[in-house]
């Protein structure tokens, strides 16, 4: 995940910068969208905006060669920066949020397409080989299926759960029917003497 902005919202920042210059002055003000989407949101609400629907695949960073021009660097470690400061000192608020300046952005290119092969699709750096992308995600499938039947031989003395710093719309499901989660514990009953 990393952190981006739709143009109109980056303009709003910098003019809030020069209409605070006493705020301003001598600040580091990040520019970004308030809220950062994930490559596999924004392909989600690129779909919906087209009336398109995909299959996506979830493939460990080392594996995910076609997304290296979406990810952009040479790590998946997030890069979001902070933009507290813009917000408190600036007043700083998206003019358009995230996701209806992605769609507006897939409307956008939908209605004036890069030329294909043209120098702004190269430098994209993908080359559109959806063949060898099938290929990839067939070795991923046939891999995990191989690798499941070897974690399903694997017999736990104790089966880990996610403890108690779990977090869920859901109960916990590390915790056993006849344990409680830390989380779901009762407070310790006080002493009669206070």
């Amino acid at each position: 995940m990393k952190s981006q902005g739709w143009i109109g919202n980056a303009a709003n920042a910098t003019l809030l910068a020069c209409d605070a210059p006493a705020a301003a002055l001598g600040g580091i003000y990040n520019v970004a969208d308030s809220a950062a989407l994930s490559i596999a949101q924004i392909a989600e609400v690129v779909a919906d905006e087209l009336g398109h629907s995909w299959e996506l695949v979830s493939l460990p960073y080392e594996l995910a060669a076609p997304a290296r021009p979406l990810v952009g660097n040479w790590s998946s470690t997030h890069r979001a920066v902070d933009i507290g400061p813009t917000v408190r000192d600036l007043g700083y608020r998206d003019v358009l949020a995230p996701v209806d300046a992605w769609r507006a952005a897939a409307r956008w290119l939908a209605e004036n397409p890069l030329e294909r092969g043209g120098t702004l699709e190269q430098r994209l750096g993908d080359p559109f080989d959806y063949d060898a992308e099938d290929r990839l995600v067939a070795a991923w499938n046939d891999a995990r299926r191989g690798l499941r039947t070897a974690l399903d031989s694997i017999d736990w003395s104790s089966e880990p759960n996610y403890g108690s710093a779990y977090v869920g719309n859901r109960p916990n499901p590390g915790v056993a029917e006849k344990r409680q989660s830390l989380n779901a514990a009762e407070p310790p009953a006080k002493s009669a003497g206070r």
